[in-house]
């Protein structure tokens, strides 16, 4: 694990967070229902990316609604934990992909700024931007569950913002996460970006703020930039709706009014970009 910073990080974070399933009950019930609304029109495959610990979702339910469920991180332990408390019926259903990078380039990543390493970011760039994964038949459902900060953390861990390149690396480990959603869709089928996008860390108020009051601050925050690298999502919408590789896959559905997600010391704004793959 000393050698691979960034997936010790995630599994570390993984860990921390295990314990704490009990108060995100309120982000599971939003993720739950988007979850199954967009599994409503027929949806017997469902793909979770980022599952980790699951505590985003009611896996025993999701295994009634559900014909196959594949659940993909980049921390083995933890969804092999997860998938424990299904009953061995249940378990049947579900396939476990661990150790999977699906932003392609950890391990080119951690190297960087190393004497041994030839790495640039410019290949970086061009890695990101042309990882591919397979993981069997297309879905009808896929849900990438608050993945995508931690991706671009990932990226912050190791490269400075003062970099010349560091948004150029960020947006397209972005772009690319929002296409593999859409690549990963059977015709018809439902994408579902789930993404955190504030903390309470920059925006203190949102500990104590009521889902009404929400919507209305999400908005002041947006226009004060404040929000994470790489995730204003009114921009990822944008990018969704005007990007050409995006357009020739799926059309975008609708953006959610944001919610809290509360993991203890800390909480989130989080919202729901969601797009339907072409038929």
């Amino acid at each position: 694990m000393a050698d691979d910073p960034i997936r010790s990080e995630h599994i570390r974070r993984n860990d921390e967070t295990l314990s704490r399933r009990g108060v995100m009950s309120s982000h599971r019930d939003h993720v739950m229902s988007h979850i199954l609304n967009a599994g409503r029109n027929g949806g017997q495959r469902l793909c979770i990316l980022g599952a980790g610990n699951c505590n985003d979702v009611d896996l025993e339910t999701l295994a009634r609604a559900f014909d196959q469920i594949t659940l993909v991180d980049i921390d083995s332990i933890a969804i092999d934990r997860a998938v424990e408390s299904l009953s061995p019926k249940e378990r049947t259903s579900v396939t476990v992909i661990g150790n999977v990078d699906v932003a392609g380039i950890y391990d080119r990543l951690d190297g960087i700024g190393e004497p041994s390493s030839n790495i640039s970011l410019v290949d970086l760039i061009e890695l990101a931007n042309s990882f591919t994964i397979s993981l069997g038949e297309p879905f009808d459902v896929v849900c990438s569950t608050c993945l995508l900060t931690q991706l671009i953390d990932s990226v912050c861990m190791k490269i400075p913002e003062s970099h010349p390149q560091f948004v150029e690396l960020v947006l397209t480990v972005r772009n690319r996460h929002l296409r593999l959603i859409a690549e990963l869709l059977a015709p018809n089928g439902f994408g579902l970006l789930i993404t955190d996008f504030v903390s309470s860390r920059t925006a203190p108020e949102l500990a104590v703020m009521t889902a009404e009051q929400l919507p209305v601050a999400a908005m002041k925050w947006i226009a004060n930039r404040n929000f994470f690298t790489g995730v204003n999502p009114f921009l990822l919408r944008q990018r969704f709706q005007q990007s050409a590789e995006l357009l020739r896959l799926a059309e975008f559905k609708y953006l959610s009014k944001p919610w809290k997600w509360d993991i203890g010391e800390k909480k989130f704004a989080v919202c729901v970009l969601t797009i339907r793959a072409h038929a």
